[in-house]
């Protein structure tokens, strides 16, 4: 129904999950409840494979930067926290995955976000993940929007 929250969907669906975040934190910005509850209800639902398994890291990353932003950080650090623990977890096993380095800085990023005290070390590593990434993959839109979201950050935790 709501214009603003299709155009999220819309965005998600055709896997611009920055774009779609900051369409999605615009139109949740007076459902903070609303928004905590499809949070939760998401981090449980079940994941199979590793594919789903990275999406849904990258989600709950997404919606922490979210929380984060409404002012909810106790509630993204609890969705921020267990995806950056799986994508270090991980790591071994994708030293070479680009989309895991991409991955694993949205998840720094989260973390920063959402402990303001941690933020300027995590921000660091996700700024050096994001480096790792090969030429062609630095200049997509995900990845550019990406580090403009971890540009802000570091404006902010100075």
């Amino acid at each position: 129904r709501d214009p603003g929250l299709q155009r999220a969907l819309a965005l998600y669906r055709l896997e611009l999950r920055t774009e779609a975040l900051r369409e999605w934190v615009w139109g949740v910005r007076e459902r903070d409840e609303q928004f905590r509850l499809a949070a939760e209800a998401r981090q449980q639902a079940p994941v199979r494979s590793l594919r789903a398994r990275l999406g849904a890291a990258d989600d709950a990353a997404l919606q922490a930067i979210a929380l984060a932003f409404g002012g909810h950080s106790a509630e993204a650090r609890v969705l921020a926290e267990p995806a950056l623990a799986w994508q270090r977890e991980q790591q071994p096993l994708m030293s070479d995955y680009p989309l895991h380095h991409r991955s694993l800085a949205l998840a720094l990023l989260a973390v920063a976000r959402s402990t303001p005290a941690k933020a300027k070390p995590l921000l660091a590593e996700a700024q050096a993940a994001l480096d790792r990434l090969p030429a062609e993959w630095r200049a997509e839109r995900k990845s550019r929007t990406l580090q403009g979201l971890i540009d802000d950050a570091r404006r902010s935790a100075q």
